[in-house]
């Protein structure tokens, strides 16, 4: 999916015109094959005759370590052998960067959400972009950069934190529909009509909305978690609770309404039951 998206006609000129400072229409998809047999994600060049016009590697790379960036060494120099000129690489990171390479990075004089590492003798410049590049970048009150929106689109939706306590998973979620709102809204803004990109981005703020409505009917006012106090129920306690339960849920099913384990929950301890039952508990009993 990627690597379709990429190619996308808008997408390209959305990667490059930062880069070369170029006008949309420029560059093209390449033959990413290498004559060593080997091949890169993603190979652009221009559309024009001008000897001073690079080409560029796009390369996605989950961790970048040293022997990724040996790999993309060897991409770059048969770009050299093929384009009589030493190509641009932009190495995007949906991971990470593993330490020992960060001491060698530093940040890109032009573009700011990239970081550079030294090139010498095989590329005219190596760029960078990583969840870590592009965070100090996204500004609610400004349009993003090109290549912030880019690299939010592809680093941003490799996170699943499945782990994390509820609280923080409906927090994610409001920051996702925000990012991805903010990202839909300058894409629009730059390139007209993005319609391959509009429509992944539009599909996962779909998601994220249908998760975080889980979360938000899982989520138990605090004060109600730290009011339940801890005992050990009898035989007829338990019963009287789960006979509350299911009056509830039948009440609110013939009124229409799925059930709310939240106000179960807070109902129920007003009314002296689920001494020992919290949220999951109750829900799983």
């Amino acid at each position: 999916m990627t690597k379709a998206v990429t190619s996308h006609r808008q997408i390209i000129d959305l990667i490059v015109s930062p880069i070369f400072n170029v006008e949309a229409g420029i560059y093209r998809v390449d033959e990413s094959e290498w004559a060593n047999d080997t091949r890169s994600d993603l190979v652009l060049t221009p559309d024009v005759s001008d000897n001073e016009q690079r080409p560029l590697i796009v390369e996605f790379q989950k961790t970048v370590d040293k022997k990724f960036i040996k790999r993309a060494m060897s991409y770059c120099l048969q770009a050299s052998i093929r384009y009589d000129i030493d190509p641009v690489i932009l190495i995007v990171c949906t991971d990470a960067i593993i330490e020992s390479l960060k001491e060698k990075l530093q940040k890109s004089k032009r573009l700011p959400c990239c970081v550079t590492i030294p090139c010498d003798f095989w590329a005219a410049e190596c760029l960078i972009l990583s969840r870590d590049t592009i965070k100090g970048y996204i500004n609610v009150e400004e349009s993003l950069h090109p290549l912030v929106a880019f690299g939010m689109f592809l680093t941003y939706q490799a996170s699943t934190p499945t782990l994390l306590p509820r609280k923080e998973l409906k927090n994610m979620c409001d920051t996702k529909l925000h990012d991805y709102k903010n990202m839909m809204s300058t894409l629009q803004n730059k390139v007209q009509p993005l319609d391959t990109i509009s429509q992944q981005i539009q599909e996962k703020i779909t998601q994220v909305n249908q998760k975080k409505r889980i979360y938000d009917d899982m989520m138990v006012d605090e004060n109600i978690l730290t009011a339940i106090p801890i005992a050990t129920p009898s035989r007829d306690m338990n019963k009287e609770a789960m006979e509350f339960v299911s009056k509830f849920k039948n009440e609110r099913a013939e009124n229409g309404k799925r059930m709310d384990w939240k106000s179960c929950l807070s109902q129920g301890l007003k009314e002296g039951l689920f001494v020992v039952f919290g949220y999951d508990s109750l829900k799983n009993n």
